[in-house]
């Protein structure tokens, strides 16, 4: 692959130079000096989905210039890009290990969006028993700011599309385990991903939010002020 462009960039927490090298691809395409080496291997799309796969690989060591101080690599791992409407997430299939393979930390640097791949969290596809016994397989994510969320809508559907795309699955509804509970989406024969997210919470409180109750014990085009203007949002908690 021949070089297209060196450059360098000053991080902006730390003012730490760190140099970017660019290569073109086809078949191997972006290598970051450090800390990973992005390697693309296919992308396809499907609907509501955009999915990318590459490799996240520990970068080879580089002659460093004098006085640079050399980057320590970072475990490799495979992932997928997907998205769905709208929400962009890193995919990573963990189910041969009970222990999550990148910290909360490594997952808010690749989330970044001009230091890293960027997207809006990473969820990685773990072994079945977080919930129950009978689970197809369990997810565990972390969001772009390295917190812990129990689950995530389109992150779920991204993963049940994922993980039918790496078995070779035909369409199918699927048992997953989450922090929130036993969630299961449903991967349709037209491409497209359908979840149930059980019975919405609608008391204000519980959502949680600070409108008032209008109708039924939920707050259902509540009047409220901002700026002057007058909206009339529901309160729905998932």
């Amino acid at each position: 692959a021949a070089m297209l462009s060196i450059a360098q960039r000053k991080h902006p927490s730390n003012r730490e130079t760190k140099e970017m090298m660019v290569v073109a691809a086809s078949a191997v395409p972006v290598r970051l000096a450090a800390p990973a080496t992005v390697r693309h291997a296919q992308q396809r799309r499907a609907t509501n989905f955009r999915t990318v796969r590459r490799t996240l690989a520990a970068a080879a060591p580089a002659a460093a210039p004098p006085a640079t101080a050399a980057a320590t690599a970072a475990p490799a791992a495979t992932f997928f890009k997907y998205q769905g409407l709208g929400n962009d997430f890193v995919l990573i299939d963990n189910r041969d290990s009970a222990t999550i393979r990148l910290s909360a930390a490594r997952c808010a640097e690749i989330c970044d969006r001009n230091f890293g791949i960027g997207a809006d969290g990473v969820i990685f596809a773990m072994p079945p028993g977080l919930v129950q016994d009978d689970e197809d397989y369990s997810m565990r994510m972390y969001n772009s700011d390295g917190s812990e969320p129990e689950m995530c809508g389109n992150g779920i559907r991204c993963l049940a599309n994922f993980v039918a795309m790496v078995d070779g699955a035909a369409p199918r509804a699927y048992k997953v385990g989450t922090l929130a509970g036993l969630i299961q989406p449903e991967v349709r024969a037209d491409g497209q991903v359908a979840v149930d997210m059980g019975e919405p919470v609608l008391e204000p409180a519980k959502v949680p939010c600070t409108l008032e109750v209008t109708q039924d014990g939920a707050a259902v085009r509540a009047p409220m002020e901002v700026n002057g203007e007058t909206w009339l949002p529901t309160a729905v908690g998932m």
